[in-house]
């Protein structure tokens, strides 16, 4: 049977290292028909793993008495995670927060109320209510259990996470409640690491420790592996927006440049994400819950939460910002699985939202060293000589992006190695198709087994391709990276705005045509349907 372990620098499948790059779907806020549609979306983004709380008040609405059928199909949604090829964080609480009715706590747990004893102490080590969580958890683990990575044949689960932002420091009732949760999930077959997100509130014995935020995250991430050495470095929810409640103006979106820093700046740390969300949906009916923000508080039927892909479906500028970033974590996974976790040199501090120099952020590890560049809004910087460990300086081109990356001595699959690029690595398909990206009209570099290849960033809408040491590299702009996807069969498609169910290109608004480009360097012209 497969095993699920981790160390201190990443979660390992049978003692292969995986990484995730992960965002948050909740199957409650998306039609059944279109779990599918979302799943896949999250994929050509870049991601390669689905998150989701399990929610108890939707699935046992009178005691004892669970539904997980048609829209509350908990397993079917799990299946599709699983056949797109992705990984699976289930979040199964009990308590949930996610801004939903209660916190996903049944309203009759109200009911337990007894004279002798008195209101039931709701997440707490209350008889009453962990024999009730204990049944749920029951029945959940009944839903997922041969879904888990280490089941035969191998599932998508790989983490599970036991309550949700338990955020006091409490040591009896960690041991009372807490810990119970975690017996109730092993008990009832969860075999993959179990972690919290208590920022460091409470922390549970059996748990790893992972983080929630969206600010300070390059402190807050170095300082964390000094508290916990022994466990990867796991953000189980970056906001890259908030949720909108009655009677207050819409939330503020986050810029996407912001939010593409951010994404850099935790795996510049060494550190695996959860988006959350990057697909917000919608609070159906009357499951919207109640902030604790203040008592009149209520969250508004959409749940868009500024999330890349938007609650109608829609892909714009966050998510083509998610997009580039992800795809390339999803890609160069193999390096930053084996990046050296203690390697934190000094460097200047930013969040994207100061006045700073350029700051740069490297780490190194078995398979590569990977670059980033970071600066400010105020910064207009075009370009900045780079020097690399054996004494070359490259020049690297930044364009208007806050975030740039580049990386040095990367073992390409076994195919090559990719010595450097002054452009922006993005993936890497078929073990001979690389892609990078830059400014339009900049100039770059891309060495492979130490044969440097000087290219340029085109300006229009076709790509630059070359065939260069028995790797086939596609050089895109900005624009045509945003306009980008992967399609199953190794294909480079330029100029969509998707591809739908059979791997086909979707028209995009001010692209006449599209242009394939296969892994042998052969490109094709295509036309979407609009």
């Amino acid at each position: 049977m497969p095993q699920v372990t981790y160390d201190g620098q990443s979660f390992l499948i049978d003692g292969r290292r995986i990484w995730l790059v992960s965002g948050s779907i909740h199957y409650p806020r998306v039609p059944r028909d279109l779990w599918r549609d979302r799943i896949r979306a999250a994929k050509q983004a870049g991601l390669n793993c689905i998150d989701t709380y399990v929610f108890w008040n939707l699935h046992e609405r009178s005691p004892g008495k669970f539904d997980f059928t048609g829209e509350k199909d908990l397993r079917h949604f799990i299946e599709l995670i699983h056949a797109e090829g992705l990984y699976c964080i289930l979040r199964p609480g009990p308590y949930i927060c996610s801004e939903w009715d209660n916190g996903g706590l049944p309203a009759w747990l109200a009911r337990l109320e007894t004279v002798k004893e008195g209101p039931v102490r709701l997440r707490q080590g209350d008889q009453r209510f962990l024999e009730a969580c204990a049944r749920y958890l029951g029945a959940v683990m009944d839903q997922v259990r041969d879904h888990q990575a280490t089941a035969k044949g191998g599932g998508p689960i790989v983490l599970m996470q036991a309550e949700n932002e338990w955020f006091c420091h409490n040591p009896d009732q960690a041991k009372a409640y807490l810990r119970e949760l975690v017996r109730y999930l092993r008990e009832n077959g969860a075999q993959v690491p179990i972690f919290e997100c208590n920022n460091l509130w409470q922390r549970i014995d059996g748990a790893l420790c992972a983080w929630n935020g969206h600010q300070n995250l390059a402190g807050d991430l170095r300082q964390f592996r000094q508290i916990q050495p022994n466990a990867p470095r796991l953000v189980s929810e970056y906001w890259p927006g908030w949720f909108d409640a009655w009677g207050r103006p819409a939330t503020q979106i986050a810029d996407p440049a912001v939010n593409e820093l951010r994404l850099a700046q935790m795996l510049a740390s060494g550190a695996q994400f959860n988006l959350y969300m990057f697909h917000g949906g919608t609070n159906f009916g009357f499951w919207g819950g109640r902030s604790v923000e203040s008592p009149a508080c209520y969250v508004t039927t959409s749940y868009d939460y500024g999330a890349a892909l938007a609650e109608g479906g829609t892909r714009g500028p966050q998510y083509a910002a998610v997009k580039r970033i992800c795809t390339f974590a999803s890609h160069f996974a193999h390096v930053f699985a084996n990046l050296d976790p203690d390697h934190h040199t000094p460097c200047i501090a930013t969040d994207g939202d100061e006045e700073h120099p350029l700051s740069v952020v490297s780490q190194t590890g078995t398979q590569g060293t990977v670059v980033f560049l970071f600066r400010s809004p105020q910064d207009k910087t075009q370009a900045v000589c780079c020097l690399l460990p054996h004494g070359q300086t490259i020049e690297v081109p930044l364009g208007e992006e806050l975030v740039s990356w580049f990386v040095v001595d990367v073992n390409l699959a076994g195919a090559a190695q990719l010595s450097y690029t002054t452009l922006r690595p993005w993936a890497f398909v078929g073990r001979k198709l690389l892609v990078v990206f830059g400014p339009a009209g900049a100039q770059g570099v891309v060495s492979i087994n130490d044969a440097p290849l000087r290219v340029n960033v085109p300006k229009g809408k076709t790509p630059e391709v070359h065939a260069h040491e028995g790797v086939t590299i596609a050089v895109l702009s900005t624009e045509q990276v945003d306009a980008a996807y992967l399609t199953g069969d190794g294909r480079l498609i330029i100029g969509a705005s998707a591809l739908d169910a059979q791997d086909k290109p979707v028209a995009l608004r001010g692209w006449a045509s599209q242009t394939a480009v296969d892994a042998d360097g052969n490109t094709q012209r295509l036309r979407a349907t609009p």
